[in-house]
Protein backbone atom coordinates (compact mmCIF):
# COMPACT_ATOMS: atom_id res chain seq x y z
CA UNK A 1 0.00 0.00 0.00
CA UNK A 2 1.43 3.36 -0.97
CA UNK A 3 1.55 6.33 1.34
CA UNK A 4 -0.71 9.19 0.40
CA UNK A 5 -1.27 12.55 1.93
CA UNK A 6 -4.61 13.81 3.16
CA UNK A 7 -5.38 15.80 0.00
CA UNK A 8 -4.79 12.74 -2.18
CA UNK A 9 -7.03 10.72 0.09
CA UNK A 10 -9.83 13.26 -0.23
CA UNK A 11 -9.42 13.50 -3.99
CA UNK A 12 -9.52 9.72 -4.30
CA UNK A 13 -12.65 9.49 -2.21
CA UNK A 14 -14.15 12.11 -4.54
CA UNK A 15 -16.33 13.54 -1.83
CA UNK A 16 -17.72 16.96 -2.54
CA UNK A 17 -17.51 19.85 -0.12
CA UNK A 18 -21.27 19.79 0.28
CA UNK A 19 -21.03 16.21 1.56
CA UNK A 20 -18.61 17.35 4.25
CA UNK A 21 -21.02 20.17 5.06
CA UNK A 22 -23.82 17.62 5.61
CA UNK A 23 -21.57 15.55 7.88
CA UNK A 24 -20.55 18.63 9.84
CA UNK A 25 -24.16 19.72 10.32
CA UNK A 26 -25.27 16.26 11.42
CA UNK A 27 -22.48 15.44 13.87
CA UNK A 28 -21.35 18.94 14.80
CA UNK A 29 -24.79 20.32 15.53
CA UNK A 30 -26.91 17.51 17.02
CA UNK A 31 -29.76 19.91 17.72
CA UNK A 32 -30.24 20.38 13.97
CA UNK A 33 -32.85 17.97 12.61
CA UNK A 34 -32.33 16.02 9.40
CA UNK A 35 -35.21 17.84 7.63
CA UNK A 36 -33.58 21.13 8.63
CA UNK A 37 -30.23 19.93 7.23
CA UNK A 38 -32.13 18.99 4.08
CA UNK A 39 -33.51 22.52 3.75
CA UNK A 40 -30.11 24.11 4.41
CA UNK A 41 -28.21 21.95 1.92
CA UNK A 42 -30.88 21.46 -0.76
CA UNK A 43 -30.49 17.68 -0.57
CA UNK A 44 -33.29 15.22 0.13
CA UNK A 45 -33.52 13.51 3.50
CA UNK A 46 -32.73 10.17 1.87
CA UNK A 47 -29.63 11.66 0.21
CA UNK A 48 -28.43 12.97 3.58
CA UNK A 49 -28.65 9.48 5.08
CA UNK A 50 -26.82 8.04 2.03
CA UNK A 51 -24.04 10.61 2.45
CA UNK A 52 -23.68 9.89 6.16
CA UNK A 53 -23.55 6.15 5.53
CA UNK A 54 -21.06 6.55 2.67
CA UNK A 55 -18.83 8.68 4.89
CA UNK A 56 -18.66 5.84 7.40
CA UNK A 57 -21.18 7.10 9.92
CA UNK A 58 -24.05 5.36 11.57
CA UNK A 59 -26.74 8.00 11.29
CA UNK A 60 -29.06 7.19 14.14
CA UNK A 61 -29.87 9.74 16.79
CA UNK A 62 -32.63 7.56 18.16
CA UNK A 63 -30.30 5.89 20.67
CA UNK A 64 -29.31 9.27 22.12
CA UNK A 65 -32.92 10.42 22.25
CA UNK A 66 -33.98 7.22 23.99
CA UNK A 67 -31.16 7.69 26.48
CA UNK A 68 -32.48 11.18 27.24
CA UNK A 69 -35.98 9.79 27.83
CA UNK A 70 -34.65 7.18 30.23
CA UNK A 71 -32.52 9.73 32.07
CA UNK A 72 -35.50 12.07 32.55
CA UNK A 73 -37.81 9.26 33.69
CA UNK A 74 -35.16 7.96 36.12
CA UNK A 75 -34.81 11.44 37.58
CA UNK A 76 -38.46 11.24 38.64
CA UNK A 77 -39.96 13.50 35.99
CA UNK A 78 -43.61 12.71 35.12
CA UNK A 79 -44.33 10.98 31.81
CA UNK A 80 -46.32 13.92 30.46
CA UNK A 81 -43.49 16.36 31.12
CA UNK A 82 -40.90 14.03 29.53
CA UNK A 83 -43.15 13.80 26.47
CA UNK A 84 -43.33 17.58 26.30
CA UNK A 85 -39.56 18.03 26.59
CA UNK A 86 -38.52 15.30 24.15
CA UNK A 87 -41.19 15.66 21.49
CA UNK A 88 -42.26 12.04 21.88
CA UNK A 89 -45.83 11.06 22.61
CA UNK A 90 -46.61 9.44 25.95
CA UNK A 91 -47.25 6.22 24.04
CA UNK A 92 -43.75 6.39 22.48
CA UNK A 93 -42.23 6.89 25.90
CA UNK A 94 -44.09 3.89 27.33
CA UNK A 95 -42.75 1.85 24.38
CA UNK A 96 -39.18 3.03 25.07
CA UNK A 97 -39.59 2.08 28.73
CA UNK A 98 -40.96 -1.36 27.83
CA UNK A 99 -37.79 -2.15 25.83
CA UNK A 100 -35.61 -1.71 28.94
Amino acid sequence: MENMNFRQYLAEKSTSGSDWHVVNLYYGHPETSVPEISRKTGKSVAEIYRILTRMGGRPNRQVTNHHNVLMLINSGMPLRQVASLTGYTERNIRHILSKQ
